[in-house]
């Protein structure tokens, strides 16, 4: 099934974390992950990369439906988590940033449960690195769905 919107850019990031938030600033947010990629609070999702400094390129899709697992590209690490949005905004940003122009509102559904599949490849490229050009590709699939 086709995403019903898809972003795609550079999102520049610090300190290892690529973030989905409701846009409070200082809002507590996850900073481990049990399954080392991704990992989520109400209102907060972390995405652990592996530089540390700089931009890496994100698709982010949402979905209607649940989509099928993308196995037709060469992905290093798929990791599916829930999430809520108590408020019903969620934006794409890196720590301490501003967020890139025209990744719009990633909740697009309003508040509720939501399930995100996080695709990553290239992590290792640079662990603890500055990356002058993006070595990290991300695609992210957003769909309403109850916790699980």
């Amino acid at each position: 099934m086709e995403p019903s919107i898809t972003w795609r850019g550079p999102v520049s990031l610090s300190h290892h974390q690529l973030l989905l938030v409701d846009g409070k600033i200082g809002a507590p947010h996850p900073t481990r992950s049990l399954n080392g990629l991704v990992a989520a609070w109400p209102d907060a999702v972390v995405i652990l990369t592996g530089i540390h400094t700089r931009a890496v390129n994100v698709t982010v899709e949402l979905h209607n439906s649940p989509p099928a697992i993308d196995h037709d590209r060469d992905w290093d690490e798929i990791a599916d988590i829930s999430l809520e949005s108590t408020t019903g905004r969620l934006g794409l940003t890196g720590l301490m940033l501003d967020p890139p122009e025209g990744f719009g509102n990633l909740a697009w559904q309003g508040s509720g449960h939501y399930r995100l599949r996080v695709y990553a490849r290239g992590r290792d490229t640079r662990i603890g690195g500055v990356a002058d050009e993006p070595v990290e590709d991300y695609l992210l699939q957003i769909w309403s769905a109850p916790t699980s």
